[in-house]
C-alpha cells in the first residue's frame, strides 16, 4: 500500500498525465535475421509480425486506449557485439520504453545488463537460461519463456514418479544454441539430494557422428534401460532412435526420454525423414517402430488448430505497417510463423498488461523498468498457452509428456504442471497403465530389469524354492478337476434329457389333429366342445375360409380348435431350430398367440396355432359395417405394440413377419400376434408380393431375397399396421385403387429408395379423432434408415402419452360404438372437405410464393426433384453501398424496415419480367432468368432490363429515418450454366449451383457504386440492344484475369447513363 502522504500527490500526477493527452510508446526489438538455423524458430520474417496481433488484442481489451505505439528494430544475430551496440542504439538515440526479443541466452545478458542500468524494462520471449532468475543482476527483465531449470524439474519430477532412479544420460554440445548443455546443468543441479543416480553419461560435442552414437548404446545396454537422451537437431533424434532400433534396444524394457523446450506442432514427423525425396534413406518404418519405445517431455501449448491460424496469420502481417516486408519476407519458410511466434505475442501482451497497471497506479514510473517487471507477476492465457509470471519475472511452465502409437501418431499421456505457490512440479495421474503401457504387455519398465541388466541375475521361483509343496497342491488340485468334470458331465446329462422331454412337446402327431372340412363335420363337432370352450360354436368366418384356397385350415386338437398352416418344405431342424420351437412354446403373454408345436406329413410341415374367433385385421377392415373410432383404434394398436415388445425381449428376439393376416383377433377384440419364429422354415419360403407389403426395404437385397430380419424390421412393419388401423383401410390401399397399383409395383417402389420414400397415404377425416402424435409416430417408424426408428422404449412412452382416460372394456365400448354410430354423414364429410380445400389453396399461394409453381407441384404430389442443368441462365447479383454504415447509423428495427421496404420495392419490379428471385441475403439480392421456365435467348435481356429499373428505383428511394441518406447498388451479372434443385425436405430451398453463380457474386463484389458489371458472356446477348463499355482486363478474385463491362442503357429507350466517373 502506498503512504497517505503521497496518494493526492500521485493522484495529481495521474490527473496531469490524463490531461496532456495521448502517451506515445516505443517499442525496441532486437531479432535474428540471418541465421538459417535460427530463422524458422525464432527468425525476424517469422516472427516479429506477432506483436501488431497482439496489439489487436490489447485494443480490443482496452488495455491502452490513450496510447501511440512506435516500433524500432535491429538485427542483433544472437552476437554479443551487435547486440550491446544495438541495445545502446535503442535506449540512448531510440529513446524506447521497452526492448523485446533477445533470441538467444548469450546476448541477450549484454541487453538484460545495460537494461538494468538505464532502468529500462526488457521481455525476452525466447531466453531460457537460468540466470535471468537473477534479479539483483537483471532487475528489469521478464520473460514468457520458461527456465531451462523448470525442465530439469520436470524430467526429475517424470522419473521419481515412475520409479526411475537409475538412468543413463546423452546430451550434445551445439555451440550456437546449446540447449541440451542447458538441459543437462539444470538436471544435474535438480537432483541433487535425491535417489536419481546416472549409471553412465556421455557429452557430444560438435556434429553428432554414427559412431558416437553406437559407443554409447554398446555401453548403455550393460548399465541402463532408462534413457534421457537430448539433441539440438530433431535429425539427430531419429538418426540415434533407428541407431537403438538397429542394436535391438527397442524392446518393451528400454524407454528413451527426449526432453526438448523448443515449442513445435506435427512432431509426428519425429521419426519421418524429411529429406529429399532422392535423398531418402527409406527407414521411416523402422524409425516409427523406434518412436514406439520413445517418451516426448515439451512446453504446454494452445490446441493445434488455434496455433496454425495464429502462425499463418504471421506473413500476412510482416506485409502491414510497421514492418512492410514484402520482398524480403516471401521466401517459402517464411509461409508460416515460426516455433517462437506464441512466445513474442505473449511478450507484447504482458508488457501491454504491466503497463495498463503501472499506469493506473503510478503514472509517471511506465520507464520504470523494475517497477514494470513486478507489474508483470500475473497470469493469462496467450497463444502459448496459460501463461503464469511470478514475482521475478520467470514463467511456471506446464510440460506434457507423450508416447508415439504403433501407427506413429503422438498420444498424450500425461502433464508436469508447475505449482503457483513454491513453484514445484507436480505430475497429474498419468493414463493407466492398460493404456500408457498397452503396447508393452500393460507393465510398466523398470529402471533395472528383474533378471539385471545381464540377464544372469533372475531370482529363485517359487516352485523351485517350494516344489514338495507344490507337488501336494497338484494332486489335490488334479483330483478336484476330476470332481469337477463329473458334476459338468452330469449337469450335462441333466439337460440333454430336459430337452428331449420339451422337445416331445412341441412335436404333433398328425392323429391328434381332426380336420374340420365340411358344415356337417363342423356341426356334429360343435355338440363335443361347447363344454370345454368359451364359444359354444364354430364362428362362421371358420367356414368361410374352409371354402378358401388357402394354407391355413383348422383342426380340433384335443377338443380345441386349431389353425393349422401347411409349409410345403421338408428341412432338417438343428439344436438350435428346438431351441427356438421351445422358446416358442414357452411364450405366455395377452397379446401373444399360443403356438401348440409342429406336425409332419409327407409333404412338408404343419404350424399349429390356437384359432382366434374373429379372425385376423385384415377381415375386421374387410367388414364394413365396423365404423372404428379413436379408441377402437389405438386398443389394438397398443395390443400390437405389447405383444411386438414380449417378443422383443424374449429368447426369439424379433417377430419378422408382422402383417395385418398375422395379427389376429380374438372373441374379445384383442389382437394377439402369431407367426413368429420359425426361422428355418421361414429361410426356405418364398415371400407372395401381397407379403412384402410390410416388409422393410433393407431386408430385400440386391436379388429382392431376404435377409434376416432384426428389431427395427418389426418397428416398419408395426408404422404400416398402424397406418392401417387408423385410416381402416388395407396398406398401400389409395395406391391400388386409385393408380392401380400391383402388389410388384408398390414393392419395387418401396426397395428403390425414393426420395421423399414410397409409403401409404394417411388420408384422415378433417374432423378425425386420432391423435396426431399418432401420425408422427407412424411416419417416424417407417423412416427408410433403420436407425432413424424409434426405440421400443421410445414408442411406449409416446404411446403412454396418448393414452386415453378411460376404464371402459374394449368390448363395450364396441357395443356402445355401433349403436351410437348409424346413418349418413356425408353432409359433414362434405363441409370438412370443402374447408379442407380452402386451406389447401392458402397454403398453394404462400408455397409458390417460396418455391417456383412447377417444382412446389411436383413437391405437392409427392414426387422427388431432381437436379436439373440449365444450359443458358443470366444471374444477377446487387449489394447495397455501405450498407454497413446505414445499419450502424439505425436501430435493429429500422433496418429490417428499411430492407423490406427496399426488397418490396425491388419485388415490384420483378414482377414485370420473367425472373425469378432466388433469396435475399441481408442486404444482398439474387435473381436469375431462364430457369425453371427456360426463355430461350432473353434471359439476359431480362435481367439487364430488370438491373437498370433497379438502379432508376433506387434514385427515388428514401429513407424514413435517415431522409438526408441515399441508396446505391452495386450490380453484377453474368451469364452460363447452372445447376437447380431442391435442397432438404424441411423448409425446402431450391438453389442455385454452379461456377456461373460464383462469376455472378464475383461481378457484383468487383463493380463499383451505382454500376452494372457485366461478364464478357453476359455482353455477347446485350451487345446487339444495349450500350456497355468494356471496363478492361481486370484479376477477379478467384477467376483471374478476365475482361468485363458496364451496361450503360438499353439503346432503344436511350435511357441517362448513370454512375459514369
Amino acid at each position: 500500500m502506498l503512504p497517505r502522504t503521497i496518494r493526492p500527490l500521485l493522484l495529481v500526477a495521474f490527473i496531469f498525465y490524463k490531461c496532456e493527452g495521448r502517451q506515445k510508446i516505443t517499442v525496441g526489438m532486437l531479432m535474428v535475421n540471418e541465421d538459417e538455423y535460427l530463422q524458422p524458430v525464432l527468425g525476424f520474417s517469422t516472427t516479429a509480425s506477432a506483436v501488431t496481433i497482439a496489439l489487436d488484442r490489447i485494443n480490443k481489451e482496452h488495455l491502452l486506449d490513450d496510447v501511440d505505439w512506435e516500433f524500432k528494430w535491429y538485427f542483433s544475430e544472437c552476437s554479443e557485439a551487435y547486440t550491446s551496440g544495438y541495445t545502446n542504439k535503442l535506449i540512448q538515440e531510440d529513446k524506447v520504453d521497452v526492448i523485446l526479443g533477445m533470441p538467444c541466452s548469450i546476448s541477450t545478458i549484454v541487453t538484460g545488463a545495460l537494461a538494468a542500468f538505464y532502468e529500462i524494462p526488457v521481455i525476452s520471449f525466447a531466453s531460457t537460461a537460468v540466470d535471468f532468475s537473477d534479479k539483483q543482476r537483471f532487475p528489469t527483465m521478464a520473460r514468457t519463456v520458461p527456465s531451462v531449470f523448470q525442465m530439469g524439474r520436470a524430467l526429475l519430477g517424470l522419473l521419481e514418479f515412475f520409479d526411475w532412479h537409475q538412468i543413463a544420460f546423452l546430451y550434445t554440445n551445439d555451440e550456437k544454441r546449446q540447449k541440451c548443455i542447458y538441459i543437462s546443468e539444470q538436471l544435474q543441479a535438480a537432483k541433487m539430494g535425491t535417489s536419481l543416480v546416472y549409471n553412465y553419461i556421455n557429452e557430444i560435442k560438435g556434429t553428432v557422428t554414427d559412431e558416437a552414437i553406437d559407443n554409447f548404446l554398446n555401453a548403455v545396454k550393460m548399465k541402463a534401460r532408462i534413457v534421457v537422451a537430448c539433441f539440438d537437431k530433431d535429425t539427430d533424434k531419429r538418426r540415434f532412435m533407428l541407431h537403438a532400433h538397429d542394436k535391438q534396444m527397442t524392446t518393451d524394457e528400454y524407454v528413451y526420454i527426449l526432453p526438448d523446450y523448443v515449442p513445435r506442432e506435427n512432431s509426428e514427423t519425429l521419426w519421418k525423414d524429411l529429406s529429399e525425396d532422392n535423398q531418402t534413406d527409406g527407414r521411416d518404418v523402422d524409425a516409427k517402430k523406434a518412436f514406439h519405445t520413445a517418451l516426448v517431455v515439451e512446453f504446454e501449448t494452445i490446441a493445434e488448430s488455434e496455433l496454425y491460424s495464429f502462425k499463418s496469420e504471421i506473413p500476412k502481417r510482416m506485409q502491414e505497417p510497421p514492418f512492410k516486408c514484402t520482398t524480403d519476407c516471401s521466401c517459402p519458410e517464411d509461409l508460416y510463423g515460426s516455433s517462437y511466434s506464441p512466445y513474442m505475442h505473449d511478450s507484447m501482451y504482458l508488457y501491454a498488461k504491466a503497463l495498463n497497471k503501472t499506469m493506473s497506479v503510478a503514472p509517471n514510473q511506465i520507464r520504470n523498468g523494475t517497477f514494470i517487471r513486478e507489474n508483470c507477476a500475473m497470469t493469462f492465457e496467450g497463444i502459448s498457452g496459460e501463461v503464469v509470471i511470478n514475482e521475478a519475472g520467470d514463467r511456471l511452465p506446464n510440460f506434457r509428456f507423450e508416447g508415439f502409437n504403433p501407427d506413429g501418431f503422438r498420444e498424450h499421456f500425461g502433464m508436469i504442471r508447475t505449482s503457483k505457490e513454491n513453484g514445484r512440479v507436480q505430475l497429474n495421474e498419468p493414463y493407466t497403465t492398460t493404456s500408457m503401457w498397452a503396447e508393452r504387455g500393460g507393465q510398466r519398465p523398470l529402471a533395472v530389469p528383474i533378471c539385471g541388466f545381464t540377464g544372469k541375475q533372475c531370482p529363485v521361483s517359487f516352485i523351485q524354492a517350494n516344489l514338495a509343496l507344490v507337488a501336494a497342491v497338484s494332486v489335490v488340485f488334479f483330483i478336484l478337476i476330476l470332481l469337477l468334470i463329473f458334476a459338468v458331465v452330469y449337469m450335462i446329462y441333466s439337460r440333454i434329457q430336459h430337452k428331449r422331454l420339451e422337445n416331445s412337446l412341441w412335436k404333433i402327431d398328425n392323429y391328434d389333429l381332426v380336420e374340420v372340412d365340411s358344415a356337417k363335420s363342423l356341426a356334429s363337432s360343435d355338440q363335443s366342445v361347447k363344454t370345454t370352450s368359451t364359444t359354444h360354436s364354430i364362428p362362421s368366418i371358420f367356414r368361410k375360409r374352409a371354402t378358401k384356397q388357402s394354407r391355413y385350415n383348422f383342426y380340433y386338437r384335443k377338443r380345441e380348435l386349431v389353425a393349422v398352416c401347411k409349409h410345403h418344405t421338408v428341412c432338417q431342424f438343428t439344436t438350435d431350430d428346438e431351441a427356438e420351437f421351445r422358446a416358442m412354446r414357452a411364450l405366455n403373454h395377452e397379446n401373444i398367440n399360443q403356438f401348440h408345436g409342429l406336425s409332419k406329413d409327407l409333404t412338408g410341415n404343419m404350424s399349429v396355432w390356437k384359432a382366434c374367433t374373429r379372425g385376423s385385421l385384415s377381415d375386421v377392415f374387410d367388414k364394413d359395417t365396423i365404423s372404428l373410432d379413436w379408441f377402437f383404434k389405438f386398443s389394438l394398436i397398443r395390443d400390437i405394440f405389447e405383444g411386438m415388445e414380449y417378443i422383443h425381449k424374449s429368447m426369439l428376439g424379433v417377430h419378422g413377419k408382422l402383417t395385418s393376416k398375422s395379427c389376429l383377433v380374438n372373441d374379445r377384440w384383442q389382437v394377439r400376434l402369431s407367426d413368429y419364429g420359425l426361422s428355418r422354415i421361414r429361410s426356405h419360403e418364398k415371400l407372395l408380393p401381397k407379403d412384402k407389403l410390410w416388409t422393410a426395404p433393407e431386408l430385400f437385397d440386391s436379388n429382392s431375397q431376404l435377409k434376416r430380419p432384426t428389431p427395427s424390421v418389426d418397428i416398419y412393419s408395426f408404422a404400416i399396421l398402424c397406418s392401417e388401423i387408423i385410416t381402416a383401410t388395407d396398406a398401400y390401399a389409395s395406391f391400388k385403387n386409385d393408380d392401380n397399383m400391383t402388389d410388384d409395383e408398390i414393392v419395387y417402389r418401396v426397395v428403390k429408395g425414393e426420395r421423399p420414400p414410397f409409403r401409404p397415404v394417411i388420408n384422415l377425416p378433417q374432423k378425425s379423432d386420432v391423435n396426431p402424435t399418432m401420425v408422427n409416430l407412424i411416419r417416424d417408424c417407417w423412416s427408410e434408415k433403420p436407425e432413424d426408428r424409434p426405440s421400443m422404449r421410445t414408442i411406449r412412452n409416446i404411446l403412454k402419452g396418448m393414452r386415453l382416460g378411460k376404464n371402459s372394456s374394449l368390448m363395450d365400448h364396441v357395443m356402445s360404438m355401433m349403436e351410437k354410430y348409424a346413418g349418413s354423414l356425408e353432409q359433414e364429410v362434405a363441409e370438412r372437405t370443402k374447408a379442407l380445400l380452402e386451406e389447401q389453396k392458402k397454403s398453394d399461394i404462400l408455397l409458390y410464393r417460396m418455391l417456383p409453381r412447377l417444382v412446389a407441384d411436383k413437391l405437392k404430389a409427392g414426387q422427388s426433384i431432381p437436379p436439373e442443368l440449365f444450359e443458358q441462365v443470366t444471374i444477377m447479383f446487387s449489394d447495397i453501398v455501405g450498407f454497413t454504415k446505414l445499419a450502424s447509423q439505425s436501430s435493429p428495427l429500422q433496418v429490417v424496415s428499411m430492407l423490406n421496404e427496399l426488397c418490396t420495392l425491388f419485388d415490384g419490379v420483378i414482377d414485370e419480367h420473367d425472373v425469378y428471385k432466388v433469396e435475399t441475403i441481408g442486404d444482398g439480392y439474387l435473381v436469375v432468368s431462364g430457369l425453371p421456365n427456360r426463355n430461350g435467348d432473353v434471359h439476359a435481356r431480362e435481367i439487364a432490363d430488370m438491373s437498370l429499373a433497379f438502379q432508376r428505383s433506387v434514385r427515388t428511394f428514401k429513407i424514413l429515418h435517415l431522409p438526408d441518406e441515399t441508396v446505391q447498388l452495386r450490380i453484377g451479372i453474368h451469364s452460363g450454366p447452372v445447376v437447380a434443385g431442391v435442397i432438404g425436405q424441411t423448409m425446402p430451398r431450391y438453389c442455385l449451383f454452379g461456377d456461373s453463380v460464383n462469376t455472378a457474386s464475383r461481378m457484383e463484389s468487383h463493380g463499383k457504386p451505382a454500376h452494372i458489371h457485366i461478364s464478357a458472356e453476359a455482353n455477347e446477348y446485350l451487345a446487339a440492344d444495349y450500350l456497355t463499355e468494356s471496363r478492361g482486363e481486370i484479376i477477379i478474385k478467384g477467376k483471374g484475369v478476365m475482361q468485363t463491362f458496364w451496361l450503360r442503357t438499353r439503346k432503344s429507350k436511350q435511357e441517362e447513363k448513370y454512375g459514369c466517373d
